[in-house]
Formats: C-alpha cells, sequence, structure tokens
C-alpha cells in the first residue's frame, strides 16, 4: 500500500482530480502524462505530496504547548484579579488564594483556589468554577455580587450551597 497523499484525501488514483481518460480507454495522469495502471492504488510516479502526517503532530504539539502556557497566564491574570477585587494579600509569583469564609455547616475557615484546579471561567455568567477539597466551587468576582457557592448533592441531585465571603 502507498502512502496516502494530500491531507489523507486522495488515498487511490481513483480520487483524484488530476486523474483524467486517456485516448486508448484508460485512464492517465494529467500532471505527468503517464498511465495509470491501478486504479485502486496511488501510482509510485504521482506528483502529489504525500500526507505530511509528522509535521502536522509536530505543529499539533507546538500548539498544545502554546495554550498551556496561554493559560498559565491566563489563571494568573485571574489570580491577580481576584486578589485585588477582594483585597487579598498573597505572593505575586503564588499560584494559589486562600479565600476567607465563614461556613457553619462544613466548618472551614478558607477554600483554596489553586491556579491548576480552575475548572472553566465562564465570562457570560462571570464565575470561575473550581475545585477544592474535592468539592466543586463557583465564584463571582463582580460587585455588588460577590459570592462563593458550593456544589452539593441533595436528594441525588447537584445543588449549591451559598458560602458567605469574608471580604471587605
Amino acid at each position: 500500500m502507498t502512502a496516502p497523499r494530500v491531507l489523507q484525501l486522495i488515498n487511490s488514483c481513483s480520487e483524484c482530480p488530476k486523474n483524467r481518460r486517456a485516448s486508448g480507454g484508460g485512464r492517465e495522469c494529467e500532471m505527468v502524462a503517464q498511465y495509470i495502471h491501478d486504479q485502486h492504488t496511488v501510482a509510485s510516479f504521482c506528483p502529489l505530496p504525500i500526507y505530511p502526517s509528522g509535521t502536522i503532530a509536530g505543529l499539533e504539539r507546538t500548539v498544545r504547548h502554546i495554550q498551556s502556557q496561554s493559560m498559565t497566564h491566563l489563571g494568573e491574570l485571574v489570580l491577580k484579579h481576584l486578589l485585588n477585587r477582594l483585597k487579598l494579600t498573597v505572593h505575586p509569583k503564588a499560584l494559589a488564594v486562600d479565600i476567607p469564609v465563614r461556613d457553619t455547616v462544613a466548618g472551614k475557615q478558607y477554600v483554596t483556589l489553586h491556579l491548576d484546579s480552575i475548572k472553566n471561567i465562564d465570562v457570560r455568567n462571570e464565575l470561575i468554577t473550581f475545585v477544592d477539597g474535592g468539592s466543586e466551587f463557583a465564584l463571582n468576582l463582580y460587585p455588588p455580587d460577590y459570592y462563593l457557592k458550593e456544589s452539593v448533592i441533595s436528594n441525588g441531585e447537584k445543588v449549591w450551597r451559598q458560602v458567605d465571603l469574608l471580604v471587605p
């Protein structure tokens, strides 16, 4: 079997748009004016570029690397914004922030937002969803409606329970 050509769209000469009827009733490649003996394979003389799987895989790795760097930068910006909004102080290089809370149900004094625990940043609804200690939280940072909610299971369904923020 020969290598696929042109982004794996052409797997045989019969699929190629450069395949044309020859004067003797057979088929020929109009790019190189050669007779095609087997329509069900790619001819050895095919001038089309081979599917560049190695190049594409390399580009995919590069894109993933750039995306991970962008997410790290975005996460740092989110934490800085969080610190400013809630008037908290943490070392500038920290990748986590402790959010003071008063939680009479669970007895928590703070919830920790780690950069790598952010599940979603919903710009439309102004929410950051993250995980701390196995619990999922939703944090709204925009005044005057600052709030923190914790996801809990009640009667087999996921519901959001309000947690009091201790912020100025």
